[in-house]
C-alpha cells in the first residue's frame, strides 16, 4: 500500500513539473533564449515599469531590454524562483537583488529615454558595475545630456558633462548594423520607431547562434505615425519566420481599444496591434492571410493601468486579443518576475 501511494505521489509529481515545462516554454524545445520579467507594465505605477533580461538559456549572462524597474524587479523574480539556477554565495555581502545587478545583469539594451524605460537604471546607477549602455544616438544623447549631467543625476557615462565617474560606456548603434553585446554570446540589431512626434523609440533584434527574439519598444501604428518604421521592420522580421528562426516577438499594446486614436501618443490598442501582425503576415505568406505564423509567441508588454477602480486594462486587452486572433500566434501576457522559456 506505502509502494503505491508513493508511485502515484512520483506520478503526480513528474505531471505537474511537466505542466510546469509547458506553461514556461513557449517555441523551440530546445529552448534558445530565457526572459525573467523585472517590470511588465506602462505605467503609471513605479514599481513595475518596462524592463525583461534576455540571456541564452545555457547561460546567466543577462542583459535588460528596457530598464523601468531594476532593482524591485529582481527582487520579485528572486522570490518566484526564477533565478534559482544561479548560486548567490551567502558570503557574497550584498543581498540577491544587488548581486544580480552586479554580476549577472552584463548591459542595457534602451529603446528611449522616457522614464518608464529608464529610471530603474538611473536609480540604481550608484550600485552597479562597469557596464554598456546600447541604442540609437537619440536616445543616447539625451539620456546623456538630460539624466546623466550633474543635475538630475551624477554622471555615471564616459560622456557628457564631467565623466569623471566613467561607470557606463555608451554605444551608439546605427540602425541594421549588428553587434555583439559585451560580456554576452549574444548580438543585436536597432531598428527605428515611432513614438508620436518624431521621436525616436527601437527595435531589438536579439541573435543567439541561428535563432532571435524581437523586442519592440514603444511606437504608433504607421498609419497614425504617418510613417514606414513598422513596415521595414517587418521586410527584415519576416524572412526569419519564415525560416523558423525567430523564437517569439515582444509588442506593446498600452491601452484598450476604447482608447481615440488622436490620444495614442504613440502607443498601441489590440485593434492596431493585430493590423500592424497582420501585415507582418502578409509578408510572410506572400501576400495571403495564412497560417504562417500559427503557435509564433508574441509576449504583451506596456500594459497601462486604467485609473478606473471597475476597468481591468490586462483582462480587456487579453480578451480583446484572443477573440480577434485570426492569425494564431500565442498572445502571453506575462507577471513581474515571471520567467519565459523561448
Amino acid at each position: 500500500m506505502l509502494g503505491t501511494k508513493i508511485s502515484i505521489y512520483l506520478l503526480i509529481l513528474l505531471i505537474a513539473l511537466l505542466v510546469e515545462s509547458v506553461i514556461l516554454s513557449y517555441a523551440d524545445p530546445t529552448n534558445n533564449f530565457k526572459v525573467i520579467v523585472l517590470g511588465s507594465g506602462g505605467g503609471p505605477f513605479e514599481n513595475n515599469l518596462s524592463s525583461y533580461l534576455i540571456s541564452p538559456s545555457n547561460e546567466n549572462n543577462y542583459v535588460a531590454l528596457d530598464a523601468g524597474t531594476i532593482l524591485h524587479g529582481l527582487n520579485i523574480a528572486n522570490s518566484k524562483g526564477s533565478f534559482d539556477d544561479i548560486d548567490i554565495p551567502k558570503k557574497s555581502g550584498v543581498t540577491p537583488e544587488f548581486f544580480l545587478l552586479q554580476n549577472n545583469i552584463k548591459g542595457y539594451l534602451i529603446t528611449h529615454s522616457h522614464l518608464d524605460h529608464i529610471s530603474g537604471l538611473i536609480t540604481s546607477s550608484p550600485y552597479d558595475t562597469n557596464k554598456s549602455i546600447y541604442g540609437l544616438p537619440s536616445t543616447i544623447e539625451y539620456i546623456s545630456k538630460n539624466l546623466f549631467n550633474w543635475q538630475i543625476w551624477p554622471n555615471f557615462g564616459n560622456e557628457g558633462m564631467n565623466p569623471n565617474l566613467n561607470k557606463y560606456n555608451y554605444i551608439k548603434m546605427s540602425p541594421g548594423e549588428e553587434y555583439a553585446i559585451r560580456n554576452s554570446s549574444m548580438k543585436v540589431k536597432a531598428f527605428p520607431l515611432s513614438h508620436s512626434n518624431n521621436y525616436i523609440s527601437t527595435a531589438f533584434l536579439i541573435r543567439s547562434d541561428s535563432k532571435y527574439i524581437l523586442y519592440i519598444g514603444d511606437t504608433g501604428p504607421d498609419e497614425i505615425e504617418n510613417s514606414e518604421n513598422l513596415d521595414n521592420l517587418w521586410n527584415n522580421i519576416a524572412p526569419l519566420i519564415i525560416a523558423k528562426k525567430l523564437s517569439a516577438l515582444f509588442f506593446e499594446c498600452s491601452f484598450t481599444n476604447d482608447r481615440p486614436d488622436n490620444m495614442l501618443y504613440g502607443h498601441l490598442t489590440p485593434k492596431w496591434l493585430l493590423f500592424e501582425l497582420n501585415k507582418l503576415s502578409l509578408k510572410v505568406n506572400n501576400g495571403n492571410l495564412k497560417n504562417g505564423m500559427d503557435g509564433m509567441p508574441v509576449v504583451i508588454t506596456h500594459i497601462k493601468v486604467d485609473p478606473k477602480s471597475n476597468v481591468d486594462s490586462k483582462k480587456i486587452i487579453n480578451a480583446d486579443l484572443k477573440e480577434n486572433n485570426n492569425l494564431g500566434v500565442k498572445f502571453i501576457i506575462p507577471d513581474q518576475g515571471d520567467k519565459l522559456l523561448f
